[in-house]
């Protein structure tokens, strides 16, 4: 590899999706998880105040006893230490994934312009001004 000119250490790989630089955390508590806000709710109390903007694709584990999560691999040092500082949750990097719930996907409601409405509700014939393409300005004639 020297020779080649690759003089930088091989960075790491998320378990989860193989993103270059980043880590899989898994975190596991002694309660069934709920919801995954639960587990944001964890990570904000335990590991970083803004997780938004270091944590990426939670999902919980199949028996929900747990969940796992991308950080960039520069958080690793400190999440080792959050897991040494506290007994509740056990906080790993795992070298294989668990199984993963399966999470059903949902499809929105269309927004309400799209159920085939009458449009602009204050016009009568569905849009502003009633007489667009007639040489008129506005829904009603001057002339009466």
């Amino acid at each position: 590899a020297l020779i080649a000119g690759h003089t930088k250490p091989i960075s790491r790989r998320s378990v989860m999706s193989a993103a270059k630089g980043y880590i899989t955390v898994s975190v596991r508590g002694t309660q069934q998880i709920r919801s995954l806000t639960y587990v944001w709710n964890t990570i904000r109390k335990y590991l970083f105040d803004n997780p938004d903007d270091k944590v990426r694709a939670v999902k919980l584990t199949k028996d929900r006893m747990g969940a796992v999560f991308e950080v960039p691999e520069r958080f690793e040092k400190q999440i080792l230490d959050a897991a040494k500082s506290q007994s509740y949750f056990e906080f790993t990097i795992p070298d294989e994934l668990p199984e993963l719930e399966e999470r059903e996907a949902v499809r929105p409601d269309p927004p309400r312009w799209r159920k085939g409405g009458k449009g602009f509700r204050g016009s009568p014939r569905g849009r502003r001004g009633g007489a667009r393409g007639r040489g008129r300005r506005g829904g009603r004639s001057s002339r009466r």
